[in-house]
């Protein structure tokens, strides 16, 4: 096993009681890599005319490229006099649009960068702060230092998450050892911003790392993709990404997507019948021989019935799992059984009413929140909940589709979306499609 060890990093700052971290660590690596690595430039300029109406030349050797931090703008101007065009590049954690208004005498830039007769001078931001009015200040005074016209200047915008998937998409094609400049680049911008880092396909050696970060972004994007496909929206909460489903299926209120990192498996699950109104739909109207009710031998698709009980406003406060193995046609005479609103005085003919089922259930929370509470009634309702387990190997078949291209989502190639979208509607269907 691979001990992680931060402090191993060549872009991290040893930091104790009695020391500073160095304030520009993040651009002064960005500056490393790009001085160290002409794939990665070359493709950083190509991002750049993207943008820019004026193309910048690239260099026909790596030896006329010069690539400084922290100079000033006094300094910057002697140095390259040559300069016919300056580009401003403002980079930060969002895109930012409209330069403002910054003034300061002799400023410093974060990184200035000479290609030909061009200058990029760069200012760095590691959160959503606008850069662009110390750019502005900083470019201003750079042109007039060098006595050039004001068309000689343009300005551009970047977003950290796609210089990322630069760095990414050039070590890769490097095929980069862990130990390279570029990984430890990557590496520390992990432990320091793992937010920035574009969504990526789940791959094996993510799960096998438990890569929870990488892995949840893109849970996160496919719930989301499965929500439009859905009608609904998405939404991070009871562990997992949550979203509605479409009107048709009224016996079920909704789905969540999440990862088991012990099992290293991909968790869809149901839950029809959750409410008292998707209970009756569920048993008075829905396919009554409950054949989709099922359990498989290996646990990739489980079944368990469940007993919620929640407050007056439908908020749930307590659930009691059962028995699988209850004969499928007992559970509606159950459900009619244990169904509905429940007062005070009638809680204990409610737990015989379920000890009838279920000898062996516990009322530990339901006593909490219910006997032993100012509570005056419980609503009870009886629902499963469907787990469906894509393990490993199948996470990673189905996410080969690339919908992640140049930092740019495209819903429709995302098969991985597509497969749990079908199988989540196969087993709906079995379950009975009723519109709400």
């Amino acid at each position: 096993m691979v001990v992680t060890n931060k402090h191993l990093n060549v872009f991290e700052f040893y930091q104790n009681e009695k020391t500073i971290p160095i304030e520009n660590n993040i651009s002064r690596g960005l500056a490393i890599v790009l001085r160290a690595y002409p794939l990665f430039l070359d493709r950083f300029l190509d991002l750049l005319n993207q943008q820019l109406q004026n193309r910048l030349q690239k260099a026909n050797s790596f030896e006329e490229i010069d690539v400084q931090i922290q100079l000033s703008a006094d300094r910057i101007a002697n140095e390259y006099e040559g300069v016919s065009r300056i580009v401003g590049i403002s980079l930060s954690a969002d895109y930012v649009q409209n330069l403002g208004e910054w003034h300061a005498d002799n400023p410093i830039p974060d990184i200035a960068i000479k290609i030909n007769d061009a200058l990029l001078v760069i200012e760095v931001k590691t959160n959503n702060v606008d850069p662009s009015k110390e750019l502005k200040n900083q470019v201003e005074q750079i042109r007039a230092k060098l006595g050039l016209e004001a068309s000689s200047v343009e300005s551009v915008s970047c977003d950290w998450a796609v210089i990322l998937l630069l760095l990414q998409q050039t070590r890769n094609l490097l095929c980069e050892s862990d130990s390279s400049i570029l990984s430890q680049y990557l590496e520390h911008l992990t432990y320091r911003f793992p937010e920035w880092f574009p969504v990526q396909n789940i791959t094996a050696s993510m799960i096998d790392s438990d890569d929870v970060v990488a892995i949840n972004k893109r849970i996160g994007q496919v719930a989301q993709r499965c929500a439009e496909l859905f009608s609904g929206g998405a939404a991070e909460k009871w562990g997992g990404h949550t979203f509605d489903i479409f009107e048709k299926y009224a016996h079920c209120g909704g789905a969540r997507l999440s990862f088991d990192s012990e099992q290293k498996a991909l968790v869809v699950t149901l839950w029809p019948g959750d409410t008292k109104g998707q209970g009756k739909i569920l048993f008075d109207v829905c396919n009554k021989t409950y054949d989709w009710i099922e359990n498989s031998s290996d646990g990739s698709l489980t079944t368990t019935p469940y007993i919620r009980f929640a407050d007056s406003y439908g908020s749930t406060k307590a659930y009691i799992d059962l028995p699988p193995n209850v004969p499928k046609l007992s559970w509606y005479e159950f459900w009619k059984k244990v169904s509905g609103k429940w007062k005070e005085e009638s809680y204990a003919k409610l737990k015989e009413a379920i000890l009838e089922c279920y000898k062996d259930a516990r009322f530990v929370d339901f006593e909490r929140e219910f006997v032993n509470s100012n509570r005056t009634a419980v609503l009870v309702s009886l629902g499963f909940r469907i787990e469906k387990r894509i393990r490993a190997d199948a996470i990673v078949q189905f996410d080969r589709s690339t919908p992640n291209s140049n930092g740019v989502y495209d819903g429709a190639k995302d098969s991985l979306a597509n497969a749990i979208v079908q199988g989540m509607i196969s087993r709906l269907n079995k379950i009975g499609s009723v519109p709400r």
